[in-house]
């Protein structure tokens, strides 16, 4: 049994800028400082919803981002002999926020379209919307509300439903070639925690989040005895205590409940015990270490395993690099009723103030109780060129393959090119 560890190459930059009312700064498009109350995720980079209003809105609506991009996708539905493709797509994101001195409120949606002259498809058309509300309801404790709901059709997977954010020092996107194309993804997660501080240097949350799943099967695969579960129902509830012992050390301690069901006759109902303790240590100024684990325990095996995850993270002004491994019950594009391992490498790389180069590769295991391992490697190369502040045009080139139950495919090479714009406010 292994255990998921996850690494960070790019520091997520976590600060906040601060406002009494949002609409004081109208088209400014000035961040926003939080104070306690810390920003939700933005739903199309995984990082920090900091700006919130750009000079392209009605009221409180903005548009913030548009990206459109044309590809080639080597294996688009899946066969056992590849027919290449074509296509082209684009998505944009929309927000609505309200944010207090003692309360926020934000609302995130990014429709999406794909079109392919080479595949015939009824499912062109991608949603992702996010809800979220924090209030202090106290000088030191605040209570968070959120809803989040995505859909992708079959064949958008290979542009963007491959990307998941997993919950290793938050933020952290890795590719799955398991929600790779001919498989829709329909979820959505309603969540609730409480968060304060218990002492001058301990910090505590309690959590809890009900999700339902549905995934489609594979088109052309077949029928076959270990074929993945395709329904979840999920409730959650957990808790964690985090302690600074200076500033270089902080050390915590969680405990998470999950129960999870799909329909009879597939997995079954699956209850998930995990326990953990962790440290995270400043090494170096730009080196960064981390590491949690402790005992799980699921029905389907009634035995312990490890779980937990560790990550080495190396920031420089230019770049940095990061490795992570990571075991834990999470999603990571199939259902299962066992745990999972993670393994990956994230390289960084900047050249002047234009142009980035991202490389990503990942390595999966998903574990069942009576079947066998089902396994997926990604490899990803992302470079990007600023020719201005908001605009930016790129590339990147991904390799994505799976091995075992009905997900054993040909790999999957695609490339995409394109433009985007993206609001970016001018610093003070």
């Amino acid at each position: 049994m292994v255990t998921i560890f996850a690494i960070s190459a790019g520091a997520q930059n976590s600060s906040t800028d601060t406002s009494e009312d949002l609409a004081t700064q109208q088209s400014s498009g000035q961040s926003v400082d939080q104070g306690q109350l810390s920003p939700p995720m933005n739903i199309d980079t995984s990082l920090p919803l900091q700006v919130v209003m750009s000079p392209l809105h009605w009221g409180r609506f903005s548009l913030l981002s548009v990206t459109a991009y044309q590809g080639f996708d080597s294996n688009p539905e899946l066969q056992k002999t590849p027919q290449s493709t074509e296509f082209s797509a684009f998505n944009l994101l929309l927000v609505y926020s309200v944010r207090r001195s003692a309360w926020e409120l934000d609302l995130q949606y990014q429709p999406s379209a794909f079109i392919s002259p080479g595949v015939i498809s009824k499912n062109l058309t991608g949603n992702a919307a996010d809800f979220s509300a924090a209030r202090r309801v106290s000088r030191l404790w605040n209570l968070s509300l959120g809803d989040d709901f995505n859909y992708l059709p079959n064949l958008q997977s290979s542009i963007q439903g491959n990307g998941l954010s997993v919950n290793l020092g938050g933020g952290i996107s890795i590719l799955t070639p398991f929600l790779s194309s001919s498989r829709s993804l329909l979820r959505n997660t309603a969540n609730v925690s409480l968060n304060g501080k218990t002492g001058p240097e301990t910090n505590m949350e309690f959590r809890a989040n009900e999700s339902f799943l549905r995934l489609s099967s594979v088109l052309n695969a077949p029928l076959i005895s270990q074929q993945p579960a395709a329904l979840e129902n999920t409730i959650s509830a957990g808790f964690t205590v985090t302690h600074t012992l200076g500033l270089k050390d902080t050390i915590s301690g969680a405990y998470d409940f999950r129960a999870q069901s799909t329909p009879s006759g597939t997995l079954g109902t699956t209850t998930y015990h995990t326990a953990s303790a962790g440290w995270s240590h400043v090494l170096r100024q730009n080196v960064r270490f981390s590491i949690n684990g402790g005992p799980g325990w699921s029905t389907t095996t009634g035995s312990l395993t490890a779980q937990g995850s560790c990550q080495l993270a190396y920031e420089t002004h230019s770049g940095g690099v990061g490795i992570s491994f990571a075991r834990s019950d999470e999603f990571i594009g199939v259902v299962s009723n066992s745990f999972n391992n993670r393994y990956l490498l994230r390289l960084d790389r900047r050249f002047g103030s234009r142009v980035s180069l991202t490389t990503y590769a990942s390595y999966l295991q998903q574990q069942y109780s009576h079947a066998s391992t089902l396994t997926g490697e990604s490899v990803s190369l992302l470079t990007s060129y600023s020719v201005s502040r908001n605009w930016s045009v790129f590339g990147e080139l991904r390799y994505l393959a799976s091995n075992g139950n009905e997900l054993s495919f040909p790999a999957q090479k695609i490339a995409t090119f394109g433009v985007r714009w993206s609001w970016v406010p001018e610093k003070p």
